[in-house]
């Protein structure tokens, strides 16, 4: 197995094997080809207005086995004497996205493993999955995607969160704000946000903040999928179907802006009951994945890796 810098003459089998992973999660999009192309060489195309834009240096990587692609892994590194602005370690390295043959399994475990290495080389302390530029929102490997967990976790020192995904293709149940509440909108789309704050009286209660498609992806933004990052509601006034009416409230306002198919992530029980109440369908448990390379043994037998 050879480990090449991206090369052009395998783009289209890329975006194969990148597009029939995206199908598998949802919403179950289809990638267009020239938005793969573009979203390849602009990986921050989202998180950059989300977060804001922090300069980092993403290079593509490609595990190629008798003239044939089996695997392929975008990485952004931090570069030297750069702060990050997301807070992070200037220490860490991003795996942005991985893709694979599930069939090549030893392969791909050594393809990981000599991304490590790479990291290693460049100064690297870790490795941290971050937000995958093809979805809406996605961070972290999903259990959809066995193959690419078996890999992740062939290596010793990972450390790894489980978030378990819900989205909605349709309007939500309709629950109405109780008397004496209302919801604030405040709409920053320029920096792909829309932040909802519900309120008793003058003082807020509960928030949800949605975060929309860059214009670079076209296939969510076709779809009217938005992402659900945040949803709270003050410890003191749960129980009250506060959430639910909160969600549907938002559903209808997000309409108008051409968003009708959401997901959210949670790991706490209440906001599932939530999720599920409100319409939402339970899709996979996203596996969010630390690994702190210095501290990384191989677990597997090595298959052969030439640069």
């Amino acid at each position: 197995m050879k480990i090449t810098m991206y090369q052009e003459s395998y783009q289209t089998k890329l975006f194969d094997m990148v597009r029939s992973h995206v199908r598998q999660v949802p919403p179950f999009i289809e990638l267009k080809y020239e938005e793969f192309l573009e979203i390849l060489h602009h990986p921050g195309h989202m998180t950059d207005q989300w977060y804001g834009a922090e300069e980092r240096d993403c290079k593509i990587f490609l595990a190629i086995q008798e003239g044939e692609l089996i695997a392929a892994a975008g990485l952004s590194f931090p570069l030297p004497d750069c702060p990050s602005e997301q807070g992070a370690s200037e220490q860490d390295v991003d795996l942005l996205w991985m893709v694979g043959d599930p069939v090549s399994l030893k392969e791909l475990k050594a393809f990981y493993h000599h991304l490590h290495q790479i990291a290693l080389d460049y100064g690297c302390e870790s490795i941290h999955i971050s937000r995958n530029p093809f979805g809406a929102g996605w961070a972290g490997i999903p259990d959809c995607w066995p193959h690419l967990l078996d890999a992740v976790r062939s290596v010793n020192g990972y450390e790894e969160e489980l978030w378990t995904c819900y989205w909605s293709d349709g309007p939500l149940q309709l629950r109405e704000l109780p008397h004496g509440y209302h919801v604030n909108l405040s709409n920053n789309l320029q920096e792909l946000q829309l932040r909802y704050e519900l309120m008793a009286d003058d003082h807020m209660i509960g928030e949800i903040d949605v975060w929309t498609p860059s214009a670079q992806a076209r296939s969510l933004t076709d779809e009217g999928c938005a992402a659900i990052e945040w949803i709270e509601i003050s410890e003191a006034y749960r129980g009250q179907g506060l959430g639910h009416a909160m969600l549907s409230h938002m559903y209808n306002s997000c309409a108008v802006f051409g968003f009708k198919r959401f997901i959210l992530w949670t790991d706490t029980p209440e906001m599932k009951r939530l999720a599920i109440k409100s319409g939402f369908h339970e899709g996979p448990i996203f596996h969010w994945i630390t690994t702190r390379l210095r501290d990384t043994t191989p677990i597997y037998e090595t298959a052969e890796v030439r640069e």
